[in-house]
């Protein structure tokens, strides 16, 4: 079918095999051997209902390396790797109940005229120009702005949390061992605003995410200090890098298939789903993984 498979209708994804795949790695790339692996499989099948048994979020360790100054401060090694996200089954659901209630409908509903008024405000900020950079002006202001609010974080604080974003995913994609040290220190002061709000917090709560997740126990105990600097990192980078990502894709999907973007245009109904169709088409992250207690 032409353009974008899903607006109108869904389609199942053909099969692909790996050892068609043409792809350049670099020799330092961690991912490299995992591919070379993974590409030696001649078919893979789908794995019977007990599944979740096998894969896991939680074991089998981590791609990614946090290099020296992991010796020096192991409490920091554990909140980024050690988040939410790198949880298994009842652990993850504990925390992830915690948080819930913040993404319902009726939450988000009542962040819906806030948004209009912000996606208002940043087109206005453009209308006038020939030529503007999409993702600067656009795809990562709104989402930095929904969850800041959603956090409580100050209108002042934001910018100073979008440049350390933008420089640890930007230091993500460019895997240099040079600017470890930089990368530290970028995640030491996410750690720090995290710590001051938390502490915020518990002496004066409020009615935001920041504060559910500041006083919050579990079995009688706060949560951890490493993971509530996880779940700050969560938030502020995950939400917002996904987020700008498949806003960003989803804008050159309907640049490259134009006809799908004049059925949205012609029949605004279908935005709904081709929101859910974007989150399919775009990939919101360079790599995510789950690991196997299966040899391949």
């Amino acid at each position: 079918a032409p353009g974008i498979p899903g607006i109108s209708k869904h389609a199942p994804p053909e099969p692909v095999s790996l050892t068609a795949i043409s792809i350049s790695l670099s020799s330092r790339s961690p991912f490299l051997n995992l591919f070379l692996k993974l590409s030696l499989v001649a078919k893979l099948a789908f794995l019977p209902t007990n599944a979740s048994k096998t894969f896991s979020s939680a074991v089998g360790g981590h791609l990614m390396t946090m290099g020296d100054p992991e010796v020096v401060d192991p409490a920091a090694v554990a909140a980024i790797i050690g988040n939410m996200i790198g949880m298994d089954p009842p652990e993850h659901q504990i925390y992830r109940k915690m948080v819930a209630p913040s993404f319902t409908p009726k939450s988000i509903r009542n962040l819906e005229d806030g948004m209009r008024n912000k996606v208002r405000e940043l087109l206005d900020k453009v209308a006038d120009k020939k030529d503007f950079n999409f993702v600067t002006e656009i795809a990562e202001q709104l989402p930095l702005w929904v969850l800041c609010e959603m956090m409580g974080i100050e209108e002042s604080e934001r910018p100073k949390i979008r440049d350390l974003v933008n420089n640890l995913t930007d230091a993500s994609i460019q895997q240099d061992p040079e600017k470890s040290m930089q990368v530290w220190f970028n995640y030491m002061e996410l750690f720090k605003m995290g710590r001051e709000m938390i502490e915020e917090r518990r002496k004066n709560p409020t009615d935001d995410l920041m504060s559910v997740v500041a006083n919050t126990q579990v079995e009688g105990d706060q949560l951890p200090a490493e993971l509530l600097d996880g779940f700050f990192l969560l938030m502020v980078i995950a939400g917002n890098e996904t987020t700008r990502n498949t806003i960003t894709g989803g804008l050159m999907a309907l640049t490259d298939y134009p006809a799908e973007r004049q059925k949205l245009i012609d029949d605004p109904s279908l935005i709904a789903n081709a929101t859910d169709e974007m989150l399919r088409w775009v990939t919101s992250v360079i790599y995510s993984v789950s690991y196997t207690h299966l040899t391949l």
